[in-house]
C-alpha cells in the first residue's frame, strides 16, 4: 500500500463465487470410478469397456462401464451408448473367414483383452490378398450405414506408421469404401462405414484384412506388411463404431442409469434445483448422431410430460439444448447453447419458479429472460437417457458422464459460471 492507494505489481486474480455448501449428489465417476448405490443401472447382454491399464474388459448384463483412453490411460467416466448388434459371425477368431491368396493362423498372439486368441492373417506371398465376408441375410440396397472395426497389430521390426493394409465395406460385386490404415507394432483399433445407396447390388460384404499389393510393395502410402495380427471383429448397423460387443451376433442393450422413489425424493427438492455436469463430447465432434441425445434429465417414467433437461442439439455437433416442460408444453426453450470445441464441457441448469440459468463452460447465462415458467412435476433423475426408457435409443447418448452434482437450491448466476469455468 501506499499514501495514495495501493501499488500492483503483476497479476490480480479476482474471487470466485463458490457455493457455501455441499451438493447433495456429487458423483465423479471418472475419478472415482464407481456407482453410488442410490443409482440404478440396467443393461442386457454382453458389452466391454477399456481399463486403466489399457486392456480390453468384458463383461456382462447390468455391470457399468468406466472407460479409459487406449492410449493416454486417462478415465474418461461412466461410458452410456445405445443398442447395438456385432453381426459379424466370426469375432475373436478372425482366422476362420475366407482366405483368398491368403493363410491365417490361428490362436498365434496375446489379443487386446489379454487372452491368447489373435489370428496371424498372412498374405499370399503376390498380388491382392484378403480375407473375406458376404453376409447373405441382408441386402445392400438401401441398407443404410454399416461400421466395421477392428484391431490389428503390425510387425515390431519397423517404426509405427510404417507398415499399413487396407479394411473395407462394400457390396457384393465392389462400390469398396477401402482406406488405408496406419499400422502400429501395438493394438490399434480401426473403423470403416458404407452407406448403402438404392442402387447398392447385392449383398453386405466386408474384407476383414485386405494387402493391395505384394509384401514390400508401396500402397496408399505405406509398405504392404507380410502379416498383420488381426482380433475383435465387429460389423454392426450404424455410421460409427461403438464398444466392442465380445459375442458374435450378441445384441449390447442401451444403458438405462436411474434415481428413483425415496432415494429421488431425499435428494430432489421440488422448489428449486440446480444441475451441473461435466460430459464428454468426442462422440458427437467425430459422427455428430442427428438425434436428441440427453445428458441428463429430470422427468417421469415413460413419459415427457414434465421435465427439465439438457440434451444434444441433434444436427449440430457443437451445441446443446436445454428446455422445462410442464403439462406437455415447452415453458423454458428449447434452446441451443454452443460448447464450441470442447470435448469435456461443463453444463449447469438452475431453476426455480419464473427464473431460471443456464450456462455452459462459465458463459453468459441463458434463459434468465423467461420470468413465467412453472415448476416441472418430476420424480426421477435419468444420466444419459430421457425418462422415456423404452425410446429405441432415440435419447441415449452415445458417450461419457464425467461428473454430475445436484443443489437444492437454484444457485446464483455468478455460482453457476463459477461451477462450470
Amino acid at each position: 500500500t501506499s499514501a495514495t492507494g495501493i501499488d500492483v505489481t503483476g497479476e490480480v486474480s479476482a474471487s470466485q463465487d463458490y457455493p457455501n455448501f455441499r451438493p447433495t449428489l456429487d458423483f465423479n465417476f471418472a475419478a472415482e470410478r464407481k456407482l453410488d448405490p442410490r443409482i440404478t443401472y440396467s443393461r442386457t447382454g454382453s458389452a466391454s469397456f477399456v481399463n486403466e491399464f489399457g486392456k480390453i474388459v468384458l463383461v456382462g448384463d447390468n455391470a457399468p462401464r468406466f472407460d479409459h483412453d487406449p492410449v493416454t490411460r486417462e478415465s474418461k467416466g461412466l461410458l452410456i451408448e445405445e443398442s447395438r448388434t456385432n453381426i459379424a459371425p466370426y469375432s475373436t477368431d478372425i482366422s476362420q473367414y475366407t482366405a483368398v491368396n491368403a493363410t491365417k493362423i490361428a490362436n498365434d498372439a496375446v489379443a487386446p483383452d489379454g487372452t491368447t486368441t489373435a489370428a496371424r492373417m498372412i498374405h499370399g506371398g503376390s498380388g491382392t490378398s484378403y480375407f473375406d465376408h458376404i453376409n447373405n441375410s441382408i441386402n445392400a440396397a438401401g441398407a443404410g450405414s454399416y461400421t466395421y472395426s477392428v484391431w490389428l497389430k503390425a510387425p515390431d521390426d519397423q517404426p509405427d506408421g510404417y507398415y499399413g493394409c487396407q479394411i473395407a465395406v462394400l457390396h457384393s460385386t465392389g462400390g469398396n469404401v477401402e482406406p488405408t490404415v496406419s499400422l502400429n507394432s501395438t493394438w490399434t483399433r480401426y473403423t470403416v462405414t458404407k452407406t448403402f445407396g438404392a442402387s447398392d447390388p447385392g449383398k453386405l460384404r466386408v474384407h476383414i484384412v485386405m494387402f493391395r499389393s505384394a509384401p514390400g510393395n508401396s500402397y496408399g502410402g505405406k509398405i504392404i506388411p507380410s502379416y498383420v495380427w488381426a482380433w475383435g471383429a465387429q460389423i454392426e448397423q450404424g455410421a460409427f463404431a461403438t464398444s466392442y460387443i465380445p459375442t458374435a451376433g450378441a445384441t449390447r442393450g442401451m444403458e438405462n442409469v436411474t434415481i428413483t422413489d425415496s432415494d429421488f425424493t431425499d435428494f430432489y427438492n421440488p422448489l428449486e434445483s440446480t444441475a451441473v455436469c461435466e460430459f464428454d463430447t468426442s462422440y458427437w465432434k467425430a459422427y455428430n448422431n442427428n438425434k436428441y441425445e440427453r445428458i441428463f434429465s429430470f422427468g417421469n417414467h415413460n413419459t415427457e410430460t414434465d421435465t427439465f433437461e439438457v440434451f444434444k442439439q441433434n444436427t449440430s455437433n457443437s451445441e446443446t439444448r436445454y428446455r422445462v416442460r410442464t403439462a406437455n408444453s415447452n415453458v423454458l426453450g428449447a434452446a441451443n447453447y454452443s460448447y464450441g470445441t470442447n470435448t469435456t464441457p461443463k453444463v449447469a441448469f438452475a431453476l426455480k419458479l419464473n427464473d431460471a440459468a443456464v450456462t455452459i463452460d462459465g458463459g453468459t447465462p441463458g434463459g434468465t429472460s423467461d420470468t413465467g415458467i412453472p415448476m416441472p412435476t418430476v420424480t426421477k433423475l435419468s444420466l444419459g437417457n430421457s425418462g422415456l426408457e423404452n425410446n429405441g435409443g432415440v435419447h441415449t447418448l452415445t458417450g461419457y458422464i464425467r461428473r454430475f452434482m445436484y443443489y437444492p437450491v437454484k444457485l446464483p448466476d455468478s455460482q453457476v459460471v463459477t461451477l462450470t469455468s
